[in-house]
C-alpha cells in the first residue's frame, strides 16, 4: 500500500511550537524569555512570546540581527541549534541565549524557538556542577555570537551600522565613499536590507542617497 505523505504548511509547523513557548517558560521561570519567530516576516516575526519584559519585546517584534544574517548568508545551515551564547537586550544587559531552528518539510529554516535568560540570574538555575562553565563553554555546541534582542527594526539597523563603524574606527561624519560602499555590502551580507524601510534608514545614518544604495546593491548581485 502506497502511503501519501501530506505536506504541512509553514503555519502548521510553527503553530506546533507555540505550546513549547509556555512549557519552557514555566519550567525555567520569570528570568527566562521564550520566543517563537517566523522568519518569513522579518519586520514582525514574533508570533508567540513569554516573559517579554526580559528584552522589552512583544508579539509582532522583528527578527534579531542573528536571524537576519542566517536568512541572508546561511539559509541552508546544517546545525540544528545554537546554544549558550551571549546576547544583549536594549538596556545593555547580558543574556545567555539558545536558538533552535525550525524547518519545513523540505528542511528549509522557517522559524526559530529562542530561549533568553538574564545572565544575572543564570547561575541560580544552573546545576551546581555546571556553574563554573557559564562564562562561555557551557556546551560543545557553544558559538560566539553577537545578537541584539531589540524591540524595533530601527534599533537593529542603528546598532548594526554603529557596530560596523566602531569595528573600523570610523564615524558617520568622516567616511569616504569607498568605505560607505564597503559598509553597504557588509550590511547586505548580514541581512539588514531584508528589513522593510532599511535602505532609506541606512542612507540617513551614512549620509548617502537611497538611490545610491540601491545601485550598490544591484552591482553586488551581478
Amino acid at each position: 500500500m502506497h502511503i501519501v505523505k501530506i505536506k504541512r504548511s509553514p503555519d502548521e509547523i510553527l503553530q506546533n511550537y507555540v505550546p513549547m513557548v509556555h512549557y519552557i517558560a514555566d519550567i525555567i521561570g520569570p528570568l527566562c524569555e521564550v520566543v517563537l519567530q517566523d522568519m518569513r516576516n522579518p519586520n514582525c516575526s514574533i508570533i508567540a512570546i513569554r516573559n517579554g519584559y526580559v528584552s522589552g519585546r512583544n508579539i509582532g517584534g522583528p527578527l534579531t540581527n542573528l536571524a537576519l544574517k542566517i536568512m541572508e548568508g546561511a539559509p541552508n545551515l546544517q546545525e540544528k541549534f545554537l546554544s549558550n551564547y551571549t546576547s544583549k537586550n536594549s538596556h545593555g544587559e547580558d543574556l545567555i541565549s539558545s536558538t533552535y531552528f525550525i524547518r519545513d518539510d523540505e528542511k528549509k529554516i522557517i522559524g526559530m524557538l529562542c530561549v533568553n535568560i538574564l545572565k544575572s540570574g543564570f547561575q541560580s538555575i544552573m546545576p551546581t556542577d555546571s556553574r563554573q562553565e557559564q562564562n562561555g563553554t557551557i556546551s560543545e555546541h557553544h558559538h560566539r555570537v553577537n545578537e541584539y534582542l531589540y524591540a524595533s527594526s530601527d534599533q537593529i539597523i542603528i546598532r548594526s551600522v554603529q557596530d560596523m563603524l566602531d569595528e573600523r574606527h570610523l564615524s558617520a561624519e568622516n567616511i569616504t565613499f569607498a568605505e560607505k560602499k564597503e559598509l553597504i555590502f557588509l550590511l547586505k551580507k548580514n541581512g539588514i536590507f531584508k528589513i522593510k524601510g532599511s535602505v532609506p534608514r541606512v542612507g540617513m545614518l551614512l549620509d548617502i542617497a537611497a538611490s545610491t544604495i540601491y545601485r550598490y546593491l544591484s552591482q553586488n548581485e551581478k
